[in-house]
């Protein structure tokens, strides 16, 4: 069983082999092998649909050939056609709550690509200020090291001064660097606490997500089945 995104990429990848990719219009599709399948077939290209790959050539198929909006549907391993609108407009109902959920997804993905652009961004930031960091803290240690050198001596005072100078400007701007490296660790935190808060509401929505998709798939067996008995439907050959 896939996961609504898995579905995508496993979707994507065979449409792209078959010459179908537009067949993804909706992020409903799923590789299922329950004996159930079916996809609303739109003239428009987008397509809403839930089966196996074995079921992906056919629908194509009706896709390429269709002037209006058709249902596909394959009980075991009868496929059939139905254009009656009300069974179509039955099964479209049924998804509803999948697609209220599947843009609340796409508004959690676009949120989490702001925030790992910008968490990227302060991450060049904070190397940035620590590799200068490390600049400085290796100048002053040879500083250091010079300054104990030249006081062991009486020579060259004015050099000494310099020196100390110097050793003291340096300090200064590690300070200076020290508070805005704090302010940027203390905005990356929030950052990975907003990520972290994303990631929890991603995974309620595909948990709510599939308890849609299994409640819709009972309730399209029973749409399908229904237009069978009704005889709306027209064979399709395996």
């Amino acid at each position: 069983m896939y996961t609504l995104r898995q579905s995508l990429q496993v979707a994507a990848a065979a449409c792209s082999v078959a010459g179908l990719v537009a067949m993804i219009g909706l992020a409903h599709g799923r590789e299922d092998d329950d004996g159930l399948a079916w996809a609303i077939v739109h003239p428009s290209g987008s397509t809403s649909m839930s089966g196996s790959s074995t079921d992906w050539k056919a629908i194509g198929r009706l896709q390429r050939s269709t002037t209006k909006a058709v249902l596909y549907g394959r009980l075991g391993q009868k496929r059939f056609l139905i254009s009656d609108a009300v069974m179509i407009g039955r099964v479209a109902e049924l998804m509803e709550p999948q697609e209220k959920i599947g843009k609340q997804m796409e508004t959690l993905g676009r949120e989490s690509e702001r925030l790992s652009a910008a968490e990227s961004e302060l991450d060049d930031q904070e190397s940035a200020l620590e590799d200068r960091r490390d600049e400085i803290t290796e100048e002053l240690d040879r500083l250091q090291e010079r300054v104990a050198e030249l006081a062991e001596s009486s020579v060259d005072r004015s050099r000494q001064e310099d020196l100390r100078r110097r050793r003291a400007a340096l300090r200064d701007e590690l300070r200076r660097i020290d508070t805005p490296l704090d302010e940027l660790r203390t905005r990356m935190d929030s950052l990975e606490a907003e990520e972290k808060r994303l990631s929890r509401r991603e995974e309620d929505l595909d948990r709510e997500h599939e308890r849609l998709y299994q409640i819709a798939q009972r309730e399209i067996r029973v749409v399908l089945n229904d237009a069978v008995a009704r005889g709306l439907t027209t064979p399709l050959p395996r």
